[in-house]
C-alpha cells in the first residue's frame, strides 16, 4: 500500500482508563480499527472519554459507531463523552442525529 506517509486514522490512548484521543479521518475505512479497540475498552470501564479534537472527518459510519458505543455504555450504565468536536463533526451530529445520540454527551471544551 502507498499510504507509507499518511496514516488515515489513529486511536492514541489517554492518560487515564477509559480517554483516548482520535487523531484523522474516521470513516468507512477506519471504523473496524477504531471499533474493536473501543469496546474491548468499553468492556473494561463503562465510560470512555473521546478527546475529538484531531478528529479531521467523520463519516455516516463513524456516527454508527458512536450510536453502538452508546448503547454500549448505556447497558452498562456509563456513557460516552465526546470533547472537542470539530465543526465537521459537530455539523454531522447536529444534522443527523439532532436530538442526541442515547449515552453519548456531546461536551463543549
Amino acid at each position: 500500500p502507498d499510504n507509507c506517509c499518511v496514516e488515515p486514522f489513529r486511536l492514541e490512548s489517554g492518560h487515564q482508563p477509559g480517554a483516548f484521543r482520535l487523531v484523522g479521518e474516521l470513516d468507512v475505512a477506519t471504523v473496524k480499527t477504531a471499533q474493536s479497540g473501543l469496546v474491548r475498552e468499553l468492556g473494561k470501564t463503562a465510560t470512555l472519554t473521546l478527546d475529538a479534537t484531531g478528529l479531521t472527518f467523520m463519516d455516516g459510519q463513524g456516527l454508527s459507531l458512536l450510536i453502538h458505543l452508546g448503547e454500549e455504555a448505556k447497558k452498562q450504565g456509563g456513557t460516552i463523552r465526546l470533547v472537542g468536536c470539530s465543526h465537521q463533526v459537530r455539523r454531522l451530529l447536529d444534522v443527523a442525529v439532532p436530538q442526541g445520540i442515547p449515552g453519548v454527551e456531546v461536551m463543549e471544551e
